[in-house]
């Protein structure tokens, strides 16, 4: 394996060496880079760019946008919106296994991590007997090749008639990986579902304990996303691996790539080769990428090889730092994720902020039922917060319990509830692995379908 290894650092040398100094000198004039590729992709799309960020709707009518036809269709998540089904081009795709590539040679020639073997799990998702979903489906036939001798799972054989079924093929493989070095999946509450399915059915796989350092005493390596929402469970990982680093994942979404993790840069830095990606500051005006200041937070607009031009992403992120010419950002959340029911103007980032040092895992639910409007609390069996006190150090929350508008939070308490949102969102046919983790529900119908969903799944955990 340690061969093999030194022949994929030699092959990726090859293919990337070149492509890795053209993304560092971008760095060094991201002006001018930006400029090239906006040329580029306004030379191949069928509409002009807009003057002012748009999102999905702008495009969703259309059936083409660029003079490349799509060569398939990939839908999101749905995890924070609607499902939306987004066109794959060959040059989108190219984004995307670009920014594997410079990723994956970045960590094996310039992170100081001593692999060894090159082991790597690769989050897989089940779509029940049928197919898989791995984050593999973004790169060509040729790296899938070179990276298969390498994977944990073989995906061929996971195909699987129940969650469980499935859950339990890669954990048995996983046990088997003694050496394995590299953990990367998206969400982290993914890995934090799969050790605790593996603690409960510790006995089926063979173990006293689960231990991840007995387990898997090579692993150096955690690729997850850390920020915003994924923050808390990629605080359980630290704890569950404290010899392990864990590597914030880029910013990435269905739509295209838009920054990378970067050795030299200590953070993400924009993929400034692939993705035309322009800022929004407090006032909705555009902020070219040498003008953003640090400590400072902005709103990305990206431009992609599918034809999506001034997309709105509504992500945020935080300038944190610069390398080279281009700044270093943080994903802190997404504008947009808010509830105002009757005036209380509860979103993700405030409750983020007021639960701040709280251990708990909770998910706050909007739920409207006749002649009342209110919230459910998603939390473990464990926790001793009162929620509904920490809900009213929020102004306008307490201003509308004191107004009689809402009613008193309703509390839900399950043994883990970051395991039943991930359950309710594979039932209803989203991939496991993109599942982001939600402190707010701001979906009212979704609010409504888990509500539905969490009565019949956990009868004896309601309480008024």
């Amino acid at each position: 394996m340690r061969i093999r290894l030194l022949i994929i650092k030699l092959i990726l040398n090859l293919l990337v060496l070149r492509r890795r100094r053209a993304f560092v000198r971008a760095c060094e004039n991201p002006t001018q880079a930006q400029a090239h590729l906006k040329r580029e992709l306004l030379s191949d799309a069928l509409m002009p760019l807009p003057l002012k960020a748009t999102d999905y709707t702008y495009y969703q009518n259309l059936p083409r946008l660029t003079r490349a036809p799509p060569l398939f269709f990939e839908t999101t998540s749905g995890t924070t919106g609607a499902k939306k089904r987004i066109p794959y081009t060959r040059r989108l795709i190219k984004s995307f296994e670009s920014m594997f590539l410079l990723w994956t040679h970045d960590l094996l020639s310039f992170s100081g991590i001593p692999l060894k073997t090159g082991r790597i799990f690769v989050s897989i998702s089940p779509l029940i007997g049928d197919a898989i979903n791995d984050d593999r489906r973004y790169l060509s036939k040729g790296i899938n090749l070179l990276l298969s001798p390498f994977l944990v799972s073989d995906l061929k054989q996971h195909k699987a008639q129940s969650g469980e079924e499935f859950l339990l093929r890669i954990a048995q493989d996983l046990v088997r990986a003694r050496d394995l070095e590299v953990i990367s999946v998206w969400s982290p509450s993914y890995l934090v579902s799969l050790l605790d399915f593996m603690e409960r059915n510790k006995a089926v796989l063979g173990l006293s304990e689960v231990d991840p350092s007995v387990l898997w005493p090579e692993l150096k390596l955690i690729s997850c996303w850390t920020h915003a929402q994924a923050e808390r469970s990629a605080e359980h990982l630290r704890k569950k691996f404290p010899k392990v680093m864990i590597q914030p994942k880029g910013l990435l979404m269905t739509e295209g790539p838009v920054t990378i993790p970067w050795s030299e840069a200590g953070g993400s830095i924009p993929l400034v080769t692939e993705t035309l990606i322009e800022f929004l500051d407090e006032e909705e005006q555009f902020v070219p990428m040498g003008h953003l200041e640090q400590g400072r937070t902005y709103r990305v607009v990206t431009s992609s090889g599918n034809g999506y031009l001034r997309y709105d992403t509504r992500d945020l992120v935080l300038v944190t730092g610069r390398y080279k010419k281009v700044p270093v950002l943080k994903f802190v959340g997404r504008i947009g994720c808010s509830v105002d029911l009757v005036g209380e103007k509860l979103s993700d980032l405030l409750l983020r902020e007021t639960f701040q040092g709280l251990p708990d895992e909770v998910t706050v639910i909007p739920e409207i039922i006749v002649g009342r409007a209110g919230y459910a609390i998603l939390c473990s069996l464990s926790s001793k917060v009162d929620w509904e006190e920490k809900l009213k150090s929020i102004h306008h929350y307490r201003l509308a319990r004191e107004l009689g508008q809402l009613g008193a939070a309703r509390l839900i308490q399950v043994s883990s509830p970051t395991e039943a949102y991930l359950l309710f969102c594979q039932e209803n046919g989203m991939v496991l692995g993109d599942i982001k983790e939600r402190i707010l529900i701001n979906d009212l119908k979704q609010a409504q379908q888990f509500l539905e969903w969490l009565a019949r799944a956990y009868p004896s955990s309601q309480e008024a």
